[in-house]
C-alpha cells in the first residue's frame, strides 16, 4: 500500500499539487492534494486513493493541459 501511496503522491507532485512529500503515508497534505485534484476533475472530493482516482491521475499525466487552473 506504501508504494501505492508513494506513486500518487509522485503523480500529485508532478502536476503541480504542492507542497507535498512522495513518503508513502497518506497524510494530511496528500488527502488535501487529493481532495484538490478530484475537485478540479468534477469528481465528489473523497481524499481517498480509489481505482476512479488512479484513472484520472494517469489521464492527467498523460494530457497535463486537462487539469483545469494548473
Amino acid at each position: 500500500a506504501e508504494s501505492i501511496v508513494r506513486s500518487v503522491q509522485q503523480a500529485l507532485a508532478a502536476l503541480g499539487y504542492q507542497p507535498l512529500r512522495s513518503d508513502g503515508r497518506l497524510g494530511e497534505e496528500t488527502v488535501r492534494a487529493i481532495r484538490e485534484f478530484e475537485m478540479d476533475q468534477g469528481l465528489v472530493p473523497k481524499g481517498r486513493i480509489s481505482a476512479e482516482l488512479m484513472s484520472r491521475l494517469a489521464q492527467a499525466a498523460a494530457a497535463p493541459k486537462a487539469v483545469a487552473g494548473r
